[in-house]
């Protein structure tokens, strides 16, 4: 095995070692949101940009991440999540696009990424890992900031459930979630991974994985305290809590998964079922607000093409979700949201971007 040493990033990172990007024309100041579009007493709504200038390409953002003085947006298009074009018989393979902006909302680079790209991971200071097909046949492309180079990662040997999802990394070690556990046409794969650790394989471009979490595995319920069993059946975005914990989002099933001290022997996971006026509620994206008072929220409406900038107060440590045409506030203990943006179309990415 020749994998590359995973390195810890800092939670700033300087964006002069990325180079000078051409950036679009500034918008005409920051337009207003849809009036179907509101955020509740508190809180102020704008666009951060519309549709980019390669808008018959560039469609349906999700993933979101700050590197530096740059915000990095993955376009899903109209690929399906094995990464296939729509229609092509037998499935032929297409590509997607992540677009840099300035923390202005002016597009910078373009990046085109293999499959269908579905999240979003910096490396280091300037190394930006993108991985696609979270049903099938994944891909990883790792792109040098600096140089503009690309190279693309296949894992080692097949992984039983199909995709990879989400990315994040703590304390040196990549962990991801193994998304799709509905494979046709069997079902639920009973006991396939929900987060597994990868490493890179630089001389033959693949990337090694191990499980860390099963989808059936022995946890906690989070407010009760009883021992149960996680039925995880589609685990999605990951998010790193401010203590830590690696959150795992598992969309379908209207529950986040809390795993302290991940991959080592202290492990253990706690399933917080989540809310809204006591009925179950599916989310996307978890972020968790820094100390930074200017900070403000980045989310994507996939339905619209829209990436939105949210302001207000942000108490530090605060748990934000997307999920079901709603942007929410999380209460980590209870699992019970409070809706702080309602009426879009369907809410996925999601970051806290700090100026």
């Amino acid at each position: 095995m020749n994998a590359h040493k995973l390195l810890a990033i800092p939670m700033a990172l300087a964006i002069g070692a990325l180079g000078a990007a051409a950036w679009a024309a500034p918008p005409p100041g920051a337009p207003a949101a849809p009036r179907s579009v509101t955020a509740v007493a508190g809180y102020k709504l704008s666009v951060f940009a519309g549709a980019p200038a390669n808008a018959a390409k560039s469609t349906k953002p999700d993933s979101i991440l700050q590197l530096g003085d740059s915000v990095f947006v993955g376009y899903a298009d109209a690929l399906d999540g094995d990464g296939a074009i729509p229609g092509s018989h037998p499935p032929v393979q297409g590509r997607t696009e992540v677009i840099q902006y300035d923390l202005h909302g002016r597009m910078g680079k373009v990046f085109s990424v293999a499959g269908h790209n579905d999240g979003l991971m910096a490396y280091d200071a300037h190394t930006l890992w993108a991985m696609s097909n979270e049903d099938d046949h994944p891909v990883l492309t790792v792109i040098d900031l600096q140089s503009g180079s690309q190279a693309e990662y296949q894992p080692t040997t097949p992984l039983p459930h199909g995709g990879v999802d989400d990315m994040v990394i703590i304390k040196g070690v990549v962990y991801a979630t193994a998304s799709h556990h509905s494979v046709a046409p069997n079902g639920i794969v009973t006991g396939a991974p929900a987060v597994i650790a990868i490493g890179l394989n630089s001389a033959s471009h693949t990337f090694d994985w191990k499980p860390v979490l099963a989808s059936n595995a022995q946890v906690t319920h989070a407010v009760t305290g009883a021992a149960m069993t996680l039925n995880l059946t589609q685990p999605d975005s990951e998010a790193v809590a401010p203590n830590g914990d690696l959150i795992v989002d598992g969309v379908a099933d209207s529950q986040l998964v809390i795993v302290h001290e991940p991959g080592t022997a202290a492990q253990s996971a706690r399933m917080l079922p989540v809310r809204l006026y006591r009925n179950l509620w599916p989310l996307d994206d978890t972020r968790f607000a820094p100390a930074a008072k200017n900070a403000f929220l980045l989310f994507a409406d996939t339905a619209t093409n829209t990436l939105y900038r949210l302001d207000g107060d942000f108490v530090p440590g605060a748990a934000y979700s997307s999920g079901r045409g709603s942007v929410l506030k999380l209460d980590m203990s209870s699992g019970e949201l409070t809706p702080v943006v309602i009426g879009l179309g369907q809410p996925n990415g999601m970051w806290f971007v700090t100026p």
